[in-house]
C-alpha cells in the first residue's frame, strides 16, 4: 500500500542496560529529534516489533563508547506524543570514519554450544566428520540409521562470563561419526572461539572529513532471542494442548520473555520434542496451525517484553483502520487521522471509495474486497508509512495442519 510522506514522527530513541544480563556497563543515553537520520523500523503480525535502524552522527571518541557499551542494550523509541513506537535491543553496530567501516555484532556469537554426532559401537575413530550442519537437518538422517547406531549430545559448554553480559545463545554442531571425547572438544573450542562478538573490518577507500562519525544501528525486537535457544522435551510423550506448548517453551528458554499473555487453544499438538529445534521455529509452526474452528493465531513479542499469543483479530466485526481514496492518512475506528508511528498489525483495514461494494453485503470480513488484513507495519521517516496487506490466510493454516498428520483433531 501506499506510503505517508513527511519528517520524522519519532520524538526521542532511548538506551538503557538490557534488562536480563548481569554484567557490563550500565549505558543509559536518550537521543532527541535532530540527533539521528534514517530511521525505520517494521512491526509484524507474527514476530511483534521485528526491526529498527537509525544513524547516529558524533566524533570517533564519542561513537567508540556507544560501540563498546550498547551492544545488547535495550532499545525504545517514542513518536512525538510520547507514545512507545519500537521496542528491542541492538543487535549490531556499523561504524564509519575515515575510510573505515567496522562492524560489531551478535549474530555469530554463541556462548553455550554442543554437538550432535552419531554413536557406532567400535567404530568411533572411522570416518569420523564435524561440519556446523544445522542441528534439524542432521537429526532427520536419524530415520536412515541402521546397525546399531543413534544419535548423542556432548556436554553443554558454556561461557559464563559471555552470558552474564549478554544472555544465553547457543549453537548446535553436528557431527559425523564421533567420540563423546571429540564431540565434547568440538563444542568447547567452539565456545572458545564465538563466546564475544569480534569485529569484522572494511576499507571503503572513500576518505572522510575525520571529524565526523556515523554509527549506524541495526535492532531486533525480542522475539528473536527465541531464535538464540533450543526446546526439547522428552519427559511427556502424547499430545497437549497448542497455547499449553506456547507456555511451556516460554518457561523454559524464554529468557528475554518479560511476560505472556496466551490465548487458550484446545488443538492438540505433539508435545515430544528431541531434534534441537530453535524455539521461535516451534512457536510459529505451532501458531501457524490456527484452532480447530479454523481460527488463525498469531504470536509475537511488544511492550515491555511481553509476549501475546492470540486470535487473530475479529472477522465478523467492524474494521479497526479506514484509509479513503486519494488519502494516504490511516484512521482509526472513530475517523480520527493516526500519526503512522501508532499503526500496528494485526488489524483489519478498509480501503474506502475504490470498490462498488456495500459494507453490508459482507458478513465475514475476509471476504469483503476493499478490506485487508494488516501482516506488517513498516515506517521510514523518508518514506513514510507501508502496510503489507494480506486477503485470507486460511489455505495456508488448512495445509500447516494437514502436514501434521499425528495430531488427533484436524
Amino acid at each position: 500500500m501506499g506510503a505517508i510522506e513527511g519528517c520524522s514522527l519519532i520524538g526521542s530513541i532511548v538506551l538503557q542496560r538490557n534488562p536480563v544480563i548481569t554484567v557490563g556497563k550500565n549505558i543509559e543515553r536518550s537521543f532527541a529529534r535532530g540527533q539521528w537520520s534514517n530511521y525505520r523500523h517494521e512491526i509484524r503480525a507474527m514476530g511483534g516489533y521485528w526491526s529498527c535502524h537509525f544513524t547516529i552522527s558524533g566524533t570517533v571518541e564519542e561513537l567508540r563508547y556507544l560501540l563498546r557499551a550498547g551492544l545488547g542494550a535495550h532499545v525504545q523509541t517514542f513518536s512525538i506524543d510520547g507514545i512507545k513506537a519500537w521496542e528491542g535491543f541492538v543487535n549490531s553496530f556499523t561504524l564509519n570514519f575515515y575510510d573505515t567501516r567496522l562492524r560489531y555484532s551478535l549474530d555469530s556469537m554463541a556462548n553455550r554450544s554442543w554437538a550432535r554426532y552419531l554413536s557406532v559401537a567400535g567404530s568411533e575413530d572411522v570416518g569420523a566428520t564435524a561440519q556446523d550442519y544445522d542441528a534439524e537437518q542432521v537429526a532427520r538422517l536419524e530415520v536412515e540409521l541402521s546397525g546399531g547406531g543413534s544419535f548423542s549430545r556432548s556436554t553443554k559448554q558454556n561461557e559464563t562470563d559471555s552470558q552474564a553480559k549478554y544472555g544465553i545463545k547457543e549453537h548446535v554442531l553436528s557431527g559425523g561419526v564421533l567420540g563423546s571425547a571429540v564431540a565434547d572438544d568440538l563444542a568447547q573450542n567452539y565456545i572458545n572461539n564465538y563466546a564475544f562478538p569480534r569485529p569484522t573490518i572494511e576499507f571503503a577507500g572513500q576518505n572522510t572529513d575525520p571529524r565526523i562519525a556515523t554509527l549506524e544501528f541495526e535492532c531486533l525486537g525480542y522475539f528473536h532471542t527465541l531464535y538464540w535457544r533450543r526446546y526439547n522435551q522428552t519427559a511427556s510423550a502424547g499430545n497437549e494442548n497448542a497455547s499449553v506448548q506456547i507456555d511451556a517453551v516460554i518457561t523454559d528458554v524464554g529468557q528475554f520473555i518479560n511476560s505472556t499473555d496466551v490465548t487458550t487453544n484446545t488443538l492438540q499438538v505433539p508435545k515430544e520434542h528431541d531434534i534441537d529445534r530453535k524455539a521461535a521455529d516451534i512457536i510459529l509452526d505451532v501458531t501457524r496451525l490456527g484452532d480447530s474452528s479454523n481460527n488463525r493465531f498469531l504470536v509475537g513479542v511488544y511492550d515491555d517484553r511481553k509476549l501475546i499469543y492470540e486470535q487473530q483479530g475479529d472477522t465478523t466485526g467492524s474494521v479497526d483502520y479506514h484509509r479513503r481514496l486519494n488519502n494516504k492518512t490511516i484512521f482509526n475506528q472513530g475517523q480520527v487521522p493516526m500519526l503512522p508511528t501508532a499503526v500496528r498489525p494485526n488489524k483489519w483495514l478498509r480501503v474506502e471509495g475504490v470498490f462498488p461494494f456495500r459494507v453490508s453485503d459482507y458478513s465475514d470480513l475476509r471476504n469483503d474486497p476493499s478490506v485487508v488484513f494488516v501482516e506488517a507495519v513498516r515506517y521510514d521517516e523518508t518514506r513514510g508509512l507501508e502496510l503489507i496487506g494480506a486477503r485470507n490466510n486460511l489455505i495456508d493454516m488448512m495445509l500447516a495442519r494437514a502436514a501434521m498428520a499425528n495430531v488427533s483433531n484436524l
